[in-house]
């Protein structure tokens, strides 16, 4: 005689896979976590800095920005910088308003 296999309605193949890719994912998500937090480790101790906090560690290992070096903009004279009324293109007696 067949042996018959009942199944809820909610655990269907499709169902099963997905819960299968969602476990999948989360297991791959802790490793890439143990492995984010054993680099940053690994770059404490070869910077000399084992015993600091994160946020102290952070600070010493991030690159600094470079600073801005350039001399300022001059403002310019010219009359394509000046403010301009358009309201002479409409009526021009308005021009100088």
């Amino acid at each position: 005689m067949a042996n018959v296999i009942i199944k809820a309605a909610k655990d269907n193949s499709k169902n099963r896979r997905f819960k299968a890719r969602g476990e999948l994912i989360a297991k791959r998500k802790a490793e890439a976590k143990e492995l984010e937090i054993a680099d940053a480790e690994k770059r404490k101790t070869d910077a000399g800095i084992e015993g600091v906090s994160d946020g102290v560690a952070k600070a010493i290992l991030s690159p600094a920005a470079p600073k801005d070096t350039s001399p300022p903009a001059e403002p310019k004279d010219d009359a394509m910088h000046h403010k301009v009324n358009h309201a002479h293109q409409r009526r021009p007696d308005k021009k100088w308003s």
